[in-house]
């Protein structure tokens, strides 16, 4: 049998994953992994140069032929804290955002957000690296992923997407889910959820693994992070979230 190649994204975020899909027993036998950003994980499926990916949900609207097949997703019950609308001014007083380019669900929620809840219409701005913008006072940017723990507190206030999502719907935030363009043997799926539940169930091993990477993070930090504010069960909650994000990704 053919290794299935499967883009993972990067971020501290999907650690556990990573974790699970490199130690669970006899999956490197099935599988070869590439790491990624987002917006990398879903070119690569949309294209077919991967099988399986960790894409941003936005994605989905791309190519109604790939399809999520796991039980399990990068969402965020409340606050996430790795996915930031950054400011030096009140939401209001915002004049132009700059949008990371990282992952498209991301900037497709901060767009969503501004035009049914917070009700703003600021100029948008795409750029390739934030971190070298000189934000004027009535500028903000959409900051994700492993950035935003280095970013932040260059700016006064930080609105948490995934907690205005649920401010606004009473819905958890899915950002990611595991999806594939092509037909997966059930036998395979049920060895892949079995990975990924690996990997979350030895998330002390994994957090003790990771945390040279992240310097400036407490074990503390990155535990409450991975356990807190991430969520990974892909439930019938989660799922109607999706399906009000896309219909509201439609109307854009």
């Amino acid at each position: 049998m053919d290794k299935i190649d499967i883009s993972i994204v990067s971020y501290l975020n999907s650690k556990l994953f990573l974790f699970g899909l490199n130690n669970y027993p006899n999956i490197k036998n099935l599988i070869r992994l590439q790491l990624d950003i987002p917006s990398v994980c879903a070119k690569k499926v949309l294209n077919r140069t991967v099988s399986i990916g960790l894409i941003p949900v936005a994605a989905l609207i791309e190519d109604t032929s790939i399809f999520p097949f796991s039980d399990y997703c990068l969402s965020s019950m409340k606050k996430v804290q790795s996915v930031l609308l950054a400011s030096n001014c009140e939401l209001n007083d915002l004049k132009k955002i700059y949008l990371d380019g990282d992952s498209k669900t991301s900037v497709n929620l901060t767009k969503i957000l501004a035009k049914n809840y917070w009700k703003i219409n600021p100029e948008w701005s795409s750029v390739d690296d934030i971190s070298k913008v000189n934000f004027d006072k009535n500028q903000g940017a959409v900051i994700i992923g492993d950035k935003v723990f280095n970013l932040k507190d260059k700016f006064k206030f930080h609105y948490d997407l995934a907690e205005e999502w649920f401010t606004f719907t009473s819905k958890p935030f899915v950002f990611a889910v595991w999806a594939s363009n092509s037909k997966l043997d059930k036998t395979f799926i049920s060895i892949f959820n079995s990975a990924i539940k690996y990997g979350l169930d030895n998330k002390n091993i994994a957090i003790h693994q990771v945390k040279h990477n992240y310097p400036s993070l407490s074990l503390t930090d990155i535990s409450y992070y991975l356990t807190e504010n991430m969520n990974f069960d892909f439930d019938n909650d989660k799922k109607e979230s999706v399906k009000l994000f896309l219909s509201y990704l439609k109307e854009l």
